[in-house]
């Protein structure tokens, strides 16, 4: 059980990120401040050299140990941000970034155990190749990183897999949709998942696994002729139907995007067969939204109209976006470069309209706050 990759580093451009006040007295005042460090919060940067680090909202970077690491939350470059090297150095270095929970599997160069990994670093093994199937596919091995012995310290094992129902890579993926909240600086709230049969279950998973491997293949540039096999055989005319709109009349409902033309993704409804070839050439189950166009994966959310409504000790927080995306209002009674501690009060609904409440708050003090949107795609924007 192994797996090697191999791919080039691109840059481009991310986003910044401007801190505002609030004044709570019956009447209304606002104002403004920002440090450096603060703009960076939650963002990937680089300096001058390679390496890659992600800025928590304790101010401190995080550094990716490889590539791979990188690649499992993100699927190419473009929301790294460079700064200088001056303003790096004011970032103390904290630790590593580890696996996005849920996304791939993991192993060490020199233990053949291959691992599931979930949210604070915590592995467990996956006791039979037939378990590895269940939750990613007949691919699954091309779904393996080797973890450098030296890294694999940032990892706890954990209970082993024994059964599928043991671990669930949706629920992982879902209750860490960020870095920061695997990290710990997000609180996440419990997400129910409604009770679904074996069958549904394990579709969603293989769904996601081969929409994970598709990227993969595509960056290797090679070519899988059975991709999706498992999926379809198995899901075709399966309950999941007519939840996701996946099939009609025996029909694969795919959104084609044809070869260097993302602008004109559509959607097309072809046989078992033909879906096949789709798949293996980056079309993906599903009608096509806004959400697959390739410009709207790249871009984050335009944030407008941020205001506060200040009352005596609660203040509510509004402002609006361009897209459905999270909401998050990270706030201080001190600026964000002085203050001891910061507090996040944030809603995973996607949403164009936002508004959060703030509560606990003391009377005629003063308080500084960041808004934060976050897209399905996971690209993230910061009021300016």
């Amino acid at each position: 059980m192994q797996s090697t990759t191999s791919l080039s580093l691109m840059y481009k451009k991310a986003f910044f990120s401007i801190c505002m006040a609030i004044l709570l007295v019956p009447s209304l005042a606002v104002g403004v401040g920002a440090s450096a460090q603060e703009q960076l919060v939650g963002q990937i940067i680089k300096g001058s050299g390679s390496t890659l680090y992600y800025v928590g909202s304790d101010n401190q970077r995080y550094v990716f140990p490889n590539e791979k690491t990188f690649k499992s939350w993100f699927d190419d470059f473009s929301v790294v941000e460079k700064v200088s090297d001056e303003k790096l150095a004011e970032l103390p270095l904290a630790g590593n970034v580890r696996y996005r929970p849920g996304a791939l599997l993991v192993k060490i160069q020199t233990d053949p155990r291959v691992y599931a990994v979930s949210r604070n670093g915590i592995l467990h093994w996956i006791t039979s190749e037939q378990l590895a199937r269940t939750y990613y596919g007949e691919n699954w091995n091309l779904l393996v990183d080797d973890v450098p012995d030296t890294f694999f310290v940032n990892y706890n094992v954990g209970n082993p897999i024994n059964d599928d129902s043991d671990y669930n890579p949706e629920e992982e993926e879902d209750t860490s949709p960020t870095i920061g909240d695997d990290l710990g600086f997000r609180h996440i709230e419990h997400m129910t998942h409604i009770r679904q049969t074996a069958q549904k279950k394990q579709c969603k998973w293989l769904n996601r696994a081969m929409e994970r491997l598709q990227h993969r293949i595509d960056r290797l540039d090679i070519k899988i002729e059975h991709i999706g096999d498992d999926f379809l055989n198995k899901c075709l005319n399966s309950v999941v139907d007519d939840e996701h709109n996946y099939y009609s009349d025996k029909k694969v409902i795919l959104c084609h995007t044809p070869p260097e033309e993302h602008e004109d993704a559509h959607t097309i409804s072809v046989g078992k067969a033909a879906a096949r070839a789709h798949l293996a050439h980056g079309d993906t189950l599903g009608a096509c939204s806004d959400a697959v166009v390739a410009e709207e994966n790249v871009a984050a959310p335009t944030i407008s109209n941020v205001a506060s409504e200040p009352d005596t000790t609660t203040a509510t927080v509004t402002w609006d976006t361009d897209k459905n995306a999270t909401s998050a209002v990270t706030y201080a009674e001190n600026m964000f470069d002085v203050a001891s501690t910061t507090m996040q009060v944030s809603d995973e609904l996607l949403t164009t309209s936002h508004s959060i409440v703030l509560t606990g708050l003391t009377a005629s003090t003063t308080y500084y706050f960041m808004v934060t949107s976050e897209d399905a795609s996971g690209n993230v924007a910061t009021s300016t």
